[in-house]
């Protein structure tokens, strides 16, 4: 019955989404530690923190960023199109099945569009190469290490070294960018298959920032538990 499919598919889009949110948690919390040691540290002490000597690197280091970005420069066009009320025209048409990610067949039901699909997930791969890149700049890393009197075991300082971190921070990036790739065509898949109405829409980008915002809470409430039983156990 009609019914029964509805229920159906309300207890599978949250089952999917409840998996979407997990995934997200694990992938916003995995990193990459480059470990580090000091050359102008005695041996015990650099033995004993060897295991704290390490340059941690977040597996999303771009964040939602490259997300916000694609969505911006997708939406654009399309809002110009909209605006200038093109659409029917040749110009219009084409921008629109370009830039927009979904679109309606002959009975106006919600489809894929491929090009806009495809187009999305290539500006989100090189803005998370642009952003990480930028954020994380091997040269200043390497440049900061030598300053520190620090290096890489079985690395030379110096281009060596700017370039291990440049190898490592793109096999991240590349994991990263698929991540968020994932995350941000996974609603827009969920839409079009189960027939969702846009009101019940939830967009990837706003479970990367919600999740991300959950996390961070947690961390400042669990470290200001352990600060409040560090002070008792002090006083």
């Amino acid at each position: 019955t009609p019914e029964t499919k509805n229920i159906f598919v309300f207890v599978l889009v949250i089952v999917v989404l409840i998996a979407i949110i997990v995934f997200i948690v694990f992938m916003e919390g995995a990193q990459r530690k480059i470990p580090i040691q000091y050359s102008n540290r005695p041996a015990a002490a650099s033995f004993r923190g060897r295991s704290d000597s390490n340059i941690p690197i977040k597996l999303n280091s771009a964040s939602v960023i490259p997300v916000i970005f694609a969505s911006t420069l997708m939406s654009l066009p399309t809002t110009v199109v909209s605006v200038t009320n093109s659409s029917a025209t040749s110009v219009g048409s084409w921008i629109l099945k370009i830039f927009n990610t979904t679109g309606t067949d002959a009975s106006g039901n919600v489809t894929i569009n491929a090009i806009g699909l495809a187009l999305y997930i290539l500006l989100i791969v090189i803005f998370s190469f642009f952003y990480s890149f930028l954020q994380l700049s091997p040269d200043k890393m390497s440049e900061n290490l030598q300053k520190q009197n620090a290096y890489i075991p079985g690395v030379r300082p110096g281009e060596e070294t700017t370039g291990y971190i440049s190898r490592v921070l793109f096999k991240i990036t590349v994991v990263g960018a698929t991540y968020l790739s994932i995350v941000a065509i996974l609603p827009i898949l969920m839409t079009v298959i189960f027939d969702l109405p846009s009101s019940a829409q939830i967009g990837g980008t706003s479970l990367i920032i919600v999740v991300g915002v959950a996390i961070e809470t947690w961390k400042q409430l669990k470290q200001a538990k352990q600060e409040k039983q560090y002070r008792g156990f002090i006083e």
